[in-house]
């Protein structure tokens, strides 16, 4: 099934207009008028987030290789240390993985890569 996101969302009829076969992942709208008119005729979706979008924070997936050569293990530690006092970040650490595995999807670790993206 193909998916897309809603911005200004207002009532949903980009989400109307595009029908069954597609499934509105995330929806956004700062006015509560039209939140709510949005939740009316979409009761049972909870992808609306009324607020202005630039304060929505989304989840960081930081992923790294604990053998990488290039970008050392400890900057990635550091960096999702740094993160998780403000924001939703979680590390995905691959402990076999050096640079380059993350970005080859012929990979064993292409996989854990693929299937962490595709839970957030």
């Amino acid at each position: 099934m193909r998916s897309f996101y809603e911005f200004f969302a207002g009532g949903g009829m980009a989400r109307a207009g595009l029908g069954a076969g597609w499934s509105c992942l995330f929806a956004n709208d700062f006015d509560a008028k039209k939140g709510e008119t949005y939740r009316l005729n979409y009761p049972a979706d909870d992808v609306l987030r009324v607020d202005d979008v630039r304060k929505i924070k989304a989840k960081e997936l930081v992923i790294y290789g604990e053998k990488d050569a290039i970008v050392p293990p400890e900057i990635s530690r550091g960096y999702v240390k740094l993160k998780k006092a403000k924001e939703r970040v979680e590390p995905l650490v691959l402990p076999n993985a050096g640079h380059f595995e993350l970005i080859d999807p012929r990979t064993k670790e292409w996989k854990q890569i693929e299937a962490a993206v595709n839970k957030i």
